[in-house]
């Protein structure tokens, strides 16, 4: 049916005004069937095949986005890292990227890790830096480059429409990371971006229940086509019923992202007056590095984002962080929360490579949720990078296998007198355990001699787990009751 003269705003809260045509139904319905009947000629004249490349519900939340951000096509991923990764994937072997130092950890570790297993060279330069990513760009070995505007978690502001310039005068590609500023304040389509990408989670979704990741092109051409083969063939499709979740955040996006904004500017005010606050970045204050650019590319506020460092360092802003009344602690969900970054993202990337100290915490609003990321480290016992930290688990997991395995052999198991099904079967969910909590098989092991140390015991984590069980299953003191 032909798109409404409507508004962007009335077009995404009525799903571009879709109407189910047997039942008349204003809410599309949720298409769960994976596979679709043949006609007569063996086509499929529905267009529908098969779940994995395609989905009627996939599709009209596809629809809502393309409109929001101006762009012809838009594809649903299952996630925002399976729809970055995917750009990156239709490159070609020995292709060169540039991508911002500042950026989201979990794409940022990919490419300095996978990326280059894949075959791809990649630079990681300060993008707000014009002359900088000029310097870096290769006329013709630049296929790439990848901007994040706002960049979590500093909020840096790269000029979207200079950095496009840069990018097509060395003939590549400019794809634009627009997830904290959503397309309620930024289209960098309109801006000369070629891809736009959002992890769909967070601000588009909006309500912290539907995982989900966007691509948005500004023309169908090859590239692109590579892309859509690439989430075809690995079944990377967003699933029907988050498409439904997403469609349904979507309707309410630009309510919800004017009213973050205009806490996030409030709050950003405030607290630059506070004490004990040694300074806050948002793209909205006008102190920020990048409230100039800021001011020019985006519309109706500066996103839901903002950081602040907290005087007396890391310990002071987990303190803060805890005192919270309206946050929870939590990770990322609708870019709706106050969490602390430090030490666990400077180990994992190392120093220089991800500025964030220990101090800085995230916080949006008008809700604020917070997490801790040093509370596994806590829970777990080590603290560590985590890099190292799982290799040494993989060493502990190697010894403990192989003990596993000689007290398994033996006749009878170690539950004697059971039949070899249920040792088998035993067997099974141990190991199942151990995958799936990625902890050394002796955690799981009814009895182990103390030569088997776990390494993920807490306080205790360095005695061993005999002894630890022995402990536990010591009697209780007799209670002092008057009786």
């Amino acid at each position: 049916m032909p798109t409404p003269p409507w508004s962007k705003r009335s077009l995404a809260v009525q799903a571009m005004g879709a109407v189910e045509p047997v039942t008349k139904a204003v809410v599309p319905p949720i298409h769960l069937a994976t596979t679709f009947i043949r006609d007569e000629d063996n086509a499929y004249s529905s267009g529908f095949v098969y779940g994995r490349p395609d989905n009627a519900t996939v599709r009209q939340a596809e629809s809502v986005l393309a409109m929001l951000e101006d762009g012809p096509e838009a594809l649903l991923f299952a996630s925002g890292m399976a729809a970055a990764t995917a750009v990156f994937q239709a490159l070609d072997p020995g292709d060169h990227v540039v991508a911002p130092r500042v950026m989201y950890w979990a794409l940022r570790s990919w490419l300095a890790t996978e990326a280059v297993r894949w075959g791809l060279r990649v630079d990681f330069v300060e993008t707000d830096d014009l002359a900088g990513l000029e310097a870096a760009v290769r006329p013709g070995e630049t296929k790439l480059v990848w901007i994040e505007t706002p960049a979590n978690p500093l909020w840096t502001i790269t000029d979207i429409a200079a950095a496009a310039g840069i990018a097509h005068r060395a003939g590549a590609r400019l794809s634009v990371d627009s997830t904290a500023a959503s397309p309620v304040h930024t289209r960098p389509l309109a801006l000369g971006a070629d891809v736009v990408m959002h992890a769909a989670t967070k601000i588009l979704n909006g309500h912290s229940d539907a995982v989900a990741g966007a691509l948005v092109t500004a023309r169908q051409d090859a590239f692109w086509a590579r892309v859509v083969t690439i989430r075809k063939g690995q079944g990377a499709i967003l699933g029907p019923f988050e498409a439904y979740l997403l469609m349904r955040g979507l309707r309410t996006l630009h309510l919800r992202a004017a009213a973050q904004a205009k806490s996030a500017q409030g709050l950003a005010e405030r607290l630059s007056a506070h004490p004990n606050v040694a300074r806050v970045l948002y793209p909205g204050l006008p102190q920020h590095p990048g409230h100039d650019v800021a001011a020019r590319q985006m519309e109706g506020g500066f996103g839901t984002m903002l950081s602040i460092q907290v005087s007396g360092g890391e310990a002071a802003a987990v303190a803060t962080a805890a005192r919270g009344r309206v946050n929870t602690r939590r990770g990322s969900g609708r870019l709706s929360h106050l969490r602390r970054g430090g030490r666990w993202r400077v180990s994992m990337l190392g120093d220089r490579q991800q500025p964030d100290p220990e101090s800085l915490s995230r916080r949006s609003g008008p809700d604020c949720h917070a997490e801790r990321f040093g509370r596994r480290q806590r829970q777990y016992g080590y603290r560590v990078a985590p890099r190292r930290y799982l290799a040494e688990r993989a060493e502990a997991d190697r010894i403990t296998s192989s003990r596993f395995s000689e007290l398994w052999s033996k006749p009878g198991g170690v539950r004697a007198g059971t039949s070899a099904a249920w040792n088998r079967a035993h067997r099974s969910i141990l190991l199942h355990r151990a995958i799936r909590w990625r902890r050394p098989i002796s955690n799981h092991l009814p009895r182990a001699p103390d030569s088997i140390t776990s390494d993920c015991g807490g306080a205790d984590g360095n005695r061993s787990l005999a002894a630890r069980q022995r402990t536990a299953r010591a009697p209780a003191p007799a209670r002092d009751d008057g009786t």
